[in-house]
This record gives structure tokens, C-alpha cells and sequence, in this order.
């Protein structure tokens, strides 16, 4: 396992904690999560801790009630959202991750798919019905 206890504090202030709500085990547990999800040193492990953080949160979220302080009020439902955003934010960073590290894997020079940019050739086909042109005719028994 990598060693992560400089990334601690960033994933705290990315996703909004403080040492005394996320403790350093429990930072440790979510980029064990990462790692074992995305492999040891990956550098994917760094935006998937923090979409796994925001996905518990989501989860907490869920149990939120609206509330009211002085002037100020917030409804549950602002507060998912808010969460869903950060967390779709972050589940995006971890696939960019994940493609450029594919990129690397791959060399970068393999490109799969159809190629762009060309019109597909028209084929003709043979008709595949007989002439009818004298079907009516008699005389030919």
C-alpha cells in the first residue's frame, strides 16, 4: 500500500471535513478502498477516494430533513444535489484518470472504431426478383 497521509488534508478540504470528522483511519480506509478497487499506485486512486468519500455522503444525505437557522434555511434536497454534483464532478476526474492511464498502457497510438470523416460507399445490389415483364404471357405454355 502507498503511503498517503500528505493527501490527507486535501481530501479533507475537497470534500469538506475537518480532522475531527475524517480521523486519519478513517482517510486511510478510504484510499485502501481506491486501491483495492483501482490498483496499488494507480494514479486513479487520488479522484476515486474522493468520489467514495462523496458517495458516503450522498448515502448520509439521503436522511437529511430541511432545516432553519435565523434567516437562513436549506432543504434536503439542495444539500443532494450540491453532493451529487461534487461527487459526478469527481467521478468524472477518476475517468479521465483511468483513460489516460489506458493511453499510457496502450502507447497512445491504437485507435479503435470506425474512422471519421469519410462517406460510406453506396453498394448495389442485384435485384433479387425476376423480370416480370411478360408474366401474363400465354403462348409460352
Amino acid at each position: 500500500m502507498t503511503d498517503y497521509t500528505l493527501d490527507y488534508p486535501s481530501l479533507r478540504s475537497n470534500t469538506g471535513h475537518t480532522a475531527a470528522s475524517l480521523p486519519d483511519p478513517e482517510a486511510a480506509a478510504i484510499y485502501t478502498r481506491a486501491e483495492a478497487l483501482y490498483g496499488v499506485g494507480s494514479p486513479v486512486v487520488y479522484p476515486a477516494a474522493r468520489e467514495l468519500v462523496y458517495l458516503d455522503l450522498l448515502g448520509n444525505a439521503a436522511k437529511l430533513h430541511d432545516y432553519q437557522q435565523n434567516n437562513s434555511r436549506e432543504s434536503a434536497s439542495q444539500v443532494f444535489r450540491n453532493l451529487l454534483e461534487m461527487q459526478k464532478m469527481w467521478g468524472q476526474r477518476r475517468v479521465d484518470a483511468e483513460n489516460a492511464q489506458a493511453e499510457l498502457i496502450m502507447g497512445g497510438s491504437a485507435r479503435f472504431g470506425r474512422p471519421t470523416g469519410g462517406i460510406p460507399r453506396l453498394m448495389e445490389y442485384p435485384d433479387p426478383t425476376p423480370p416480370f415483364h411478360n408474366w401474363r404471357d400465354i403462348s409460352r405454355g
